[in-house]
């Protein structure tokens, strides 16, 4: 069976395990917890991933009584932390906290992966969805999508896009554009963002992708353009913005949200009470200014519809592997 399609059966596999009545909640969730949890951060130190971890860790264990403490495990691409979850008592007092980088495109990249992310990983909820636009360097001389996508077939070949590296989330994301739109450019891997974006400034790449909390400053400084969001709808924020998929409407991003999961043999109930307390925390006067300041939207899903989102992800990631030409090594 082929990476792709095992990865979905196990995404599939994960999902019918669920089987979620939330409803109500049952009495004996209440003995939970009973002592503090771990909250096992794939990634080192200082990202805005790991912070707002920290923060919806913090309010989740204000609310039960009980810390939520963070503990970072980064290294092969997350999956350290991810095999530490995913073999650890399916009792709640090990949880992880990750996104599609972590748990998701390492199985179109790796063929060696120490666990099998849909099978081994229960989607509790999603957290937040990070904003995410395209840029363009300021000489481009197009203002909009339509104007973009027009002047990219009139110069096929000609224009650059850089991402932070070969199987990135912005390099998925660059393949899924040109798919959608049927233009012709060129990929340039980096090393990470900061290098993608010299070369954006300098006009050796005339665009890349990137978060728009980060790019707003960039563009007030006059040194990118941001053209659109890569959200599907406009974002509350930024109310100026188009989509683009307003112009492209078979362009679907790929996730990036920043997600919890648990055990697949993790009690229902202790799924459920995860899920409300996340939801809750979200709602907090700390979340929401984090989640305005960092422009990210707040999503609190249900453990439910994150499974349907979890296997989407696999889908919508296999599809750019494929355009890209990624194979696992």
């Amino acid at each position: 069976m082929n990476p792709f399609r095992q990865f979905i059966k196990g995404a599939l596999y994960c999902a019918a395990g669920i089987g979620l009545g939330i409803a109500q909640l049952p009495a004996h969730a209440q003995d939970y917890p009973a002592k503090p949890i771990r909250l096992i951060l794939p990634t080192l130190p200082g990202s805005s991933f790991e912070l707002f971890g920290r923060l919806v860790g913090t309010k989740m264990g204000e609310a039960m009584g009980y810390p939520v403490i963070g503990e970072n495990r980064a290294g092969a691409n997350g999956m350290i932390g991810a095999e530490l979850v995913a073999h650890a008592a399916p009792d709640g007092y090990t949880l992880l906290w990750a996104t599609p980088s972590q748990v998701v495109t390492s199985v179109f990249i790796s063929k060696t992966l120490p666990i099998d992310p849909a099978r081994e990983l229960l989607p509790i909820s999603i957290a937040a969805e990070p904003v995410t636009v395209l840029l363009l360097n300021p000489q481009v001389p197009v203002t909009n999508v339509r104007e973009f996508v027009d002047h990219v077939k009139r110069n096929p070949g000609k224009m650059s896009y850089g991402s932070p590296g070969i199987g990135s989330f912005f390099h998925f994301t660059g393949e899924l554009i040109k798919q959608a739109a049927g233009l012709d450019i060129v990929h340039v891997p980096y090393k990470g963002p900061p290098q993608a974006l010299n070369d954006l400034f300098g006009g050796r790449i005339e665009m890349t992708l990137l978060t728009l909390g980060t790019a707003r400053p960039l563009e007030k400084a006059g040194k990118i353009r941001i053209l659109a969001l890569l959200e599907p709808k406009r974002y509350p924020g930024a109310p100026d913005l188009e989509t683009f998929t307003e112009t492209v409407p078979s362009f679907q991003k790929p996730a990036s949200w920043y997600a919890l999961f648990g055990q697949p043999a993790l009690p229902r109930p202790i799924v459920v009470r995860l899920y409300r307390e996340l939801a809750a925390s979200l709602k907090t006067p700390e979340a929401r200014n984090w989640l305005e300041t960092n422009m990210h939207t707040g999503v609190g899903n249900t453990p439910e519809e994150f499974a349907v989102a979890y296997k989407q992800a696999f889908e919508v990631f296999g599809r750019a592997a494929k355009l890209a030409g990624i194979k696992p090594e």
